[in-house]
């Protein structure tokens, strides 16, 4: 969340290729799964997709209600700025490796960014990666945020042939240069310079 009713997520997570538009996006959170874990999806409503990344700006923002416990804690801060080499950067997130029972679990990640250059993406290394790439399944979309608690970017692809160890992430300053995207985050929430 990056705001009241905002959910900043990986595009190919709300609207993949195949998508059927005839059913809606659903949504089932965390907390509420853990207090009654017979807890339904709830559908969104046709305009909850707000806005989504065009081309290699796999991003995407919806507008979906907060339950209490989420809306209680501090939301997610974007930030209009590159990511720094070596920055630590944080997250949470519902990797297939955090898998314990038949639902689940979130997970807590973190590690190193690395230099972007010119490239559409940064590239995160994990302190703790799982033990094959299959298991980062889940993991997209999840924030990527820095140690001051802004979101740097989200988690979009894990790259073949590094053992697991990188992910690549779409960086919210990308974001911002789109004006719908910035309408509505910084109309939101508080936009870190």
């Amino acid at each position: 969340p990056i705001g009241p009713d905002l959910i900043l997520t990986a595009r190919h997570v709300v609207a993949p290729k195949r998508r059927d538009p005839a059913h809606s996006l659903r949504v089932r959170w965390h907390c509420d799964f853990q207090r009654d874990p017979n807890t339904e999806w709830t559908a969104l409503d046709e305009d909850a997709l707000l806005w989504t990344g065009k081309g290699d700006l796999d991003a995407a923002l919806l507008r979906c209600p907060l339950p209490d416990a989420i809306r209680e804690r501090s939301l997610g801060v974007v930030v209009d700025r590159r990511p720094k080499e070596g920055e630590r950067w944080s997250s949470r997130g519902y990797a297939r490796a955090c898998r314990c029972t038949q639902a689940r679990e979130f997970g807590d990640f973190g590690g190193t960014v690395r230099e972007m250059g010119d490239d559409p993406f940064f590239e995160i290394v994990e302190d703790a990666q799982p033990d094959r790439e299959a298991d980062w399944r889940g993991a997209s979309g999840m924030p990527v945020s820095s140690v001051n608690g802004v979101i740097l970017g989200i988690v979009k692809a894990v790259p073949a042939n590094f053992n697991a160890k990188k992910l690549f992430a779409v960086p919210v300053w990308r974001m911002l240069k789109d004006p719908v995207f910035r309408s509505h985050a910084c109309h939101q929430t508080r936009l870190v310079e």
